[in-house]
């Protein structure tokens, strides 16, 4: 019986034709894996979209909102000396300071817009605070994760300590002793109103009525459907909440998905940030949010820095 025998070289041959044959096509294809791979670790499509909302949008929208996308990083950021755990933040009009909430111990801490710190206020009675909202007349609420409930509080020149026991509180308890409740507060003037932001599982914010009422007899716990479906569409979890009392939308901010948005009551997303893209190395684990009144936005990362956002001139 006959035998075929083939030399190695002829067996390369058609190997050598198809790579010339398709040696363009190929670069080209990795040439655009590369490209997309540099979009994705400089946000080149977050910075596209941000040139073409700024294009698109019409003045009146931008006027009427906060408009994040003309928004940049002022400065370098803060550290805030001695502070550990740093969690919720708000901004107070009556002392033109913020607040935040920290842990480890349990605690609130006033400071100076430049990070100058103030005092630090002992919570004696709390467990888990992670978020903390001003709503007027020396008066805040602030939240307990694991608890899920939130407490009114009173903060004046000279308050040293807070009880838990001197506290009107109301639970909502859904899944309460969890590590993944309350993260973010906001109030709402007009309605008399708090949002609450549930961290995940499931992403959620509520809102109470009837709360801040000297009877406490009436309260409505609620959620709005399109505000939440719009809330979960891009961020993996909650991490703080903003009511802007101006323009009447939300500011949301997102931890794990590096995210500022500005949402509106009905559910619209108008604009947003990623803060990962910002100068430097972004800010990586966001935990509070708050705005001035001037319109300056600040954001606390865990766990002890201060980072400053103003709009472009």
């Amino acid at each position: 019986m006959s035998s075929l025998t083939l030399h190695p070289d002829k067996l390369r041959h058609p190997f050598k034709r198809a790579y010339k044959r398709f040696r363009k096509p190929l670069r080209c294809a990795l040439i655009a894996c590369a490209a997309l791979l540099v979009a994705h670790q400089t946000n080149i499509d977050d910075i596209a979209y941000r040139q073409l909302a700024e294009y698109i949008t019409p003045a009146e929208l931008k006027d009427r909102s906060i408009w994040l996308n003309q928004y940049h990083i002022d400065g370098q950021p803060i550290l805030l000396d001695n502070i550990t755990e740093i969690s919720g933040l708000t901004w107070s009009s009556d002392t033109q300071t913020l607040f935040a909430v920290a842990n480890d111990p349990p605690r609130v801490v006033e400071f100076k817009p430049d990070g100058q710190i103030l005092r630090i206020i002992p919570l004696k009675g709390f467990h888990d605070v992670e978020a903390i909202t001003w709503i007027g007349n020396d008066t805040f609420l602030v939240a307990d994760e694991r608890r899920q409930d939130v407490g009114q509080v009173v903060i004046k020149a000279d308050t040293q300590t807070l009880d838990r026991a001197d506290s009107p509180i109301v639970t909502i308890g859904i899944g309460a002793g969890r590590n993944k409740g309350f993260e973010g507060l906001a109030w709402h003037p007009e309605s008399q109103s708090i949002f609450v932001a549930k961290e995940r599982d499931p992403l959620t914010i509520y809102r109470i009525k009837g709360f801040i009422s000297e009877s406490r007899n009436n309260l409505e716990v609620s959620q709005d459907e399109g505000l939440n479906k719009a809330v979960a569409r891009d961020n993996q979890d909650l991490s703080g909440l903003h009511l802007d009392s101006r323009s009447g939308n939300l500011l949301v901010l997102s931890d794990q998905s590096s995210l500022l948005s500005e949402i509106t009551m009905d559910g619209d997303i108008i604009s947003s940030i990623d803060l990962g893209w910002l100068p430097g190395t972004g800010i990586t684990q966001a935990e509070g949010v708050a705005m001035d009144d001037k319109g300056d936005i600040y954001i606390v990362e865990e766990p002890n820095r201060l980072y400053r956002l103003t709009k472009k001139k």
